[in-house]
């Protein structure tokens, strides 16, 4: 049997296992073949989360904090002693410093497989890490994305090669999805002070300007005098608690939306939804979409990044144009108006995601991967 494929993932850090790459990537880790790769996580720090856990991998920090700093040479020089050690086949990096720490890192060491990802669309780059990453092309063999759109992204941005793409989509544990039922979802909706007549209208989101959720509480504001019984959940936390808050209050909308906070029991907290939303300015391919899909409800989406290669309009959710203001309310309202369309798009929904986003494709996609590079 020829020995594992030995694989530094270089990331930044994991400041908690709920976000979206960072999920995919905790799956992945915990779920290669051990007989057929041998994972090392390389953070550049650590986190508050990373000190009170144990994992299941070697796990190494390097303790640079900035790539601008006089800490870059001793992280280097960290990883050197770690790669005479192990002798690395493949470095996969993740992340704005991860990306670019570990692909000149593995250049000056001489790793001639070198995986950068590009898992969303790219909006928080500066000209100046465009600059780096499209000089880092040269360097890079091999880049892993999760949707089409991420690839035609980076190719317009950095300009880089068609050819060195490979598209492999998240998955899910969707055991987590089968095992729920009726009394699961009593028991959500009561905790939200909702009814059994109530129809929960949920989005599950960080609270940031980039998810749009204020187009939610406009909707709502429309949908509410029409439809006594609707309720908007909001399932997050982050920066525009107070806005959204604020908003809700001026229309008079509190007893209608409400924002319980995060959760990690994301698919009981699902179980109690009715729809389900995600009207984000920019997507690359999101956990939420597909783990909507799982759950076996009506989706309505922004017709913006990847929703589009997880929904089908009309067929198993809706999209809506990012620049249509009714967008969002024309959606719901159809949704609302139709329960047998609203069935048929979520068993539609259902079906796709257990067909194709199961945590097992996308651990045998990467591991095919990998032996396709060596």
């Amino acid at each position: 049997m020829p020995e594992p494929i030995k694989i530094a993932y270089i990331l930044d850090t994991i400041m908690t296992p709920s976000a979206g790459t960072e999920k995919q990537l905790l799956y992945l880790l915990n779920g290669l073949d051990r007989d057929k790769v041998s994972p090392y996580l390389i953070c550049l720090y650590q986190s508050e989360w990373m000190k009170s856990q144990t994992f299941d991998f070697p796990v190494y920090y390097l303790n640079l904090r900035s790539l601008f700093s006089s800490d870059f040479y001793n992280a280097y020089q960290l990883f050197k002693n770690l790669h005479k050690q192990q002798n690395f086949d493949i470095i996969q990096t993740f992340f704005k410093d991860g990306n670019i720490f570990g692909t000149v890192a593995g250049h000056f060491l001489k790793i001639n497989r070198i995986i950068s990802s590009r898992r969303n669309i790219g909006y928080w780059h500066d000209n100046l890490q465009i600059r780096i990453l499209r000089f880092l092309q040269k360097w890079t063999t091999h880049y892993l994305s999760n949707s089409q759109a991420a690839v035609d992204k980076t190719i317009e941005i950095e300009g880089a090669k068609s050819d060195k793409f490979k598209i492999i989509y998240n998955g899910l544990d969707l055991k987590r999805f089968q095992e729920l039922d009726r009394t699961t979802r009593d028991i959500q909706r009561e905790q939200w002070n909702c009814t059994p007549d109530d129809i929960i209208i949920g989005v599950v989101a960080n609270l940031r300007p980039v998810k749009r959720l204020h187009t939610i509480v406009e909707a709502a504001k429309e949908l509410v005098p029409k439809h006594y019984n609707l309720k908007f959940i909001f399932i997050g936390e982050g920066p525009d608690r107070v806005s959204l808050e604020n908003l809700i209050s001026s229309y008079d909308l509190s007893d209608n939306l409400r924002l319980p906070g995060s959760s990690q029991d994301i698919p009981a907290i699902l179980s109690g939804f009715d729809i389900a939303v995600l009207p984000s300015l920019n997507e690359s391919f999101s956990n939420a979409l597909i783990e909507y899909m799982a759950s076996q409800l009506p989706v309505i989406a922004t017709k913006v990044g990847g929703n589009s290669e997880a929904i089908a309009h009309d067929e198993n959710g809706l999209l809506y144009e990012l620049e249509d203001e009714n967008g969002l309310t024309e959606s719901l309202q159809i949704i609302l108006d139709n329960k047998e369309k609203a069935q048929t798009l979520a068993d539609n929904a259902k079906e796709k995601a257990f067909a194709e986003y199961s945590i097992e494709k996308m651990i045998l996609n990467n591991e095919l991967f990998y032996n396709s590079m060596v």
